[in-house]
């Protein structure tokens, strides 16, 4: 004699299931997409310091001064880039281009490779980017002890605003503007 000894999930329990796990799903989904929004804020605000940093260093030990060009309409298109000379385009996507922002490989020598150093708004979706100071749209780091013009640049998204500052003596640094919404890491600006 056997007894029929069937293990499996009731309809009930199946459903329960499906309950909890909608629930869980429905607070989980918006928290994902704020999460994102967020990342890309501080992935672009990040973006933008390494590359100034990245000039401030090129100008110390090439002993050249380095220039970094903005192009932004206040919205979420925008360009930035680094030249080794005044005026480049940071919407120039080729080094060989007009005026690109581009450095050539080995300091002075005309003949070298030019290597393009240019961070398009493509690669972070609905950022915006505003700059301030700066006396244009371009910031110079001389070669002696890296120092530069003062100014800021704005980045801002649904998640807040993270601020990107330069001062005169070089110190480039990421802050959380006063009034925005906080984004962990950042300490207020002052």
């Amino acid at each position: 004699m056997s007894k029929n000894n069937n293990r499996g999930f009731t309809l009930i329990e199946l459903m329960i299931t499906l309950v909890v796990i909608s629930i869980i799903a429905a607070f989980a989904v918006p928290s994902l997409g704020d999460f994102v929004t967020k990342r890309k804020l501080v992935g672009a605000a990040e973006e933008v310091y390494s590359q100034l940093q990245l000039a401030r260093s090129l100008a110390i030990k090439r002993n050249q001064t380095i220039y970094v060009n903005f192009a932004e309409d206040g919205s979420s298109t925008w360009n930035f880039g680094i030249g080794d000379y005044s005026g480049c385009t940071p919407a120039t996507t080729s080094p060989t281009g007009t005026t690109p922002c581009a450095i050539y490989e080995l300091p002075g020598d005309a003949t070298s490779t030019r290597i393009l150093h240019r961070t398009s708004s493509s690669n972070f979706d609905n950022v915006s980017m505003v700059v301030s100071g700066f006396g244009s749209d371009e910031t110079n780091f001389e070669p002696q002890r890296g120092t530069a013009d003062n100014g800021n640049v704005l980045m801002t998204n649904d998640a807040g605003q993270l601020k990107v500052v330069v001062s005169t003596i070089g110190r480039i640094l990421i802050c959380s503007p006063a009034g925005s919404t906080y984004i962990s890491g950042y300490t207020e600006c002052s």
